[in-house]
């Protein structure tokens, strides 16, 4: 499920999860120019110019291929998880929140996991996480 920037930006679809339900609509409250939300349920996904926040709802692991980091400017993309899924990087370029190398690691397999990172022109940083 994507929600388009070009079209007019309705209220978050329910899911029938209430936790997750608060949670969306929160964010469209808060955002309601909101340039992507992504629910992704397949293994793989290329983040795209409109995903800002990207929910993982699958049964396993989900391996994101983020932008480069070089081109990327001051973005900043919201990854969280629905399910107790791992979520990586297709590259090693995500620095952790603790600091350190960059590795492939953005959440632990539990569910409710989410973390923010943001492109410092070499690497993604997490700067916040739960």
């Amino acid at each position: 499920v994507v929600f388009s920037p070009s079209a007019p930006l309705a209220p978050p679809p329910r899911t029938g999860n209430e936790p997750v339900d608060r949670w969306l609509v929160k964010l469209y409250e808060k955002v309601p120019n909101l340039a992507g939300i992504v629910i992704e349920t397949a293994a793989t996904r290329t983040v795209a110019l409109t995903d800002n926040y990207i929910v993982c709802n699958r049964a396993g692991t989900v391996t994101l291929t983020l932008p480069d980091p070089k081109t990327a400017g001051p973005r900043v993309i919201s990854v969280r998880t629905w399910t107790a899924n791992t979520v990586v990087s297709a590259s090693s370029n995500v620095v952790g929140a603790t600091g350190g190398a960059a590795g492939t690691a953005i959440l632990a397999a539990t569910a409710g996991r989410w973390a923010d990172l943001v492109s410092d022109g070499t690497a993604w940083n997490i700067v916040r996480n739960n």
